[in-house]
């Protein structure tokens, strides 16, 4: 006898729609994460911009997996409840800014160095990619 849920987090490979549709945002924010990476690394050893704090690369990382969470989320909630899909959504984003928030307090506490330009590269990261989630969630929202 094999139990199965209704809506698993993660899609079956079984169903092409959901799992296609997880595959292409897991791989545009991967493509989003590589270009933001290349530009930066650019800016910062190239053109020696100073203003880039040294932690940006763990920076990035968390918010990349912040991101892979929450686009996740939301994309569960599309897939379990069609009426439901703003809570979802509005809540994946909530835990996420709190995470940030918490995040952010624990590193200054620790006494990083330049802490303005900490929070301030921080802060730009986070609304970078969470303008790229607004974005994906739009276009799979978007009618056919």
């Amino acid at each position: 006898m094999q139990i199965t849920t209704a809506y698993p987090l993660f899609p079956s490979l079984h169903d092409p729609t959901t799992f296609s549709l997880f595959k292409n945002t897991i791989t545009s924010l991967l493509f989003f994460t590589a270009s933001a990476v290349l530009l930066l690394a650019g800016l910062k050893y190239m053109l020696h911009i100073s203003w880039l704090h040294d932690t940006l690369w763990y920076i990035i990382l968390f918010v990349f997996v912040l991101t892979a969470i929450s686009l996740l989320l939301g994309q569960w909630g599309m897939r379990k409840s069609q009426e439901a899909v703003v809570k979802y959504v509005m809540g994946a984003t909530l835990i996420r800014f709190t995470l940030s928030i918490i995040a952010i307090y624990v590193v200054l506490k620790m006494g990083v160095p330049d802490r303005l330009s900490f929070a301030l590269n921080f802060m730009g990261v986070y609304f970078v990619f969470l303008a790229f989630e607004l974005y994906s969630l739009l276009t799979t929202l978007r009618p056919n």
